[in-house]
């Protein structure tokens, strides 16, 4: 019997923490829009692991606080963990953590809450585009962004392997956050960062194609020549294809695909593993 092969990879988890009661209906919200841009399809057997997931906390104490105090707080509490268990806390990562405010209904938008700044970014200068900090006294003081739910997925991800900055997304879509004297100020407020828009993220696939496992009969094998040129498979693979009947039944492509020569690990005599690109048209997503 041909299936789809279930493919699971390790997923980051991102926590939420709200800074008022907001309503049922717009958490729900949120969670989608964060499914959307973490493309979590759980309903789709087509799909891998999205990229991440978001655990939404409502701690009343939370309520009304500062991005700053609600950081300490959580570092305090990772590190009565670590000291608690001697290893490293999982639970409550203050590397970066997400909150949703009465804003986050009408715009769409939470807020993403980095690192502290270092030394070097508080003090600025000719290697920066901001000369110092708006700050009371000794108040430390944390990159924020406020950017679409849906966005935010990508743009960590981008954060993480550095190839985006936080500085430049909130100059980009809120220069008034570095003000005319060039100081960066945490406190003012942003418009919401949106790079590609929902709709990109609804249309958005599988980043691989899913990988097939077909039986003895469900599949076929040419030795064509102009089959390999026109589907660009080399002459050290198979060029395969599932049945049409099969293709259609699961939503994939008729194309003709490579696998690999010879057994196949793990297989019983006469099966194939491959990879076949999804047909949406055929078989639209499945939320």
């Amino acid at each position: 019997m041909v299936y789809i092969e279930s493919q699971s990879y390790g997923v980051n988890t991102y926590h939420a923490y709200l800074l008022c009661p907001l309503d049922e209906h717009v958490l729900d919200q949120v969670r989608a829009d964060w499914r959307l841009g973490a493309v979590d399809r759980p309903n789709d057997e087509r799909y891998t692991s999205p990229s991440s997931k978001l655990v939404i906390h409502d701690r009343p104490e939370f309520y009304g606080k500062s991005p700053q105090e609600i950081r300490t707080q959580l570092e305090v509490e990772a590190l009565f963990e670590k000291m608690k268990e001697d290893c490293c806390p999982t639970s409550f990562p203050t590397d970066s953590f997400v909150l949703l405010d009465e804003d986050t209904g009408p715009t769409e938008s939470i807020w993403y809450i980095g690192s502290w700044l270092d030394e070097d970014e508080l003090e600025g200068g000719p290697d920066y585009f901001w000369d110092g900090v708006v700050r009371e006294g000794e108040e430390r003081v944390l990159w924020r962004l406020r950017a679409k739910t849906w966005e935010l997925p990508l743009i960590i991800i981008n954060y993480e392997i550095s190839n985006m900055a936080i500085q430049e997304d909130i100059l980009n879509a809120s220069p008034n956050v570095f003000r005319e004297d060039r100081k960066y100020d945490q406190k003012a407020p942003q418009n919401p960062v949106e790079i590609t828009g929902r709709k990109h993220f609804e249309r958005e696939r599988p980043r691989i194609s899913p990988t097939v496992i077909a039986e003895a009969g469900e599949w076929e094998e040419t030795d064509s020549e102009e089959v390999r040129t026109r589907f660009y498979i080399s002459s050290t693979s198979r060029a395969v294809r599932l049945k049409r009947d099969l293709s259609a039944k699961l939503g994939l492509q008729e194309g003709w695909v490579s696998a690999e020569n010879g057994r196949q690990e793990g297989l019983p005599e006469g099966a194939i593993r491959f990879h076949a690109p999804l047909d949406l048209e055929a078989k639209p997503i499945k939320w």
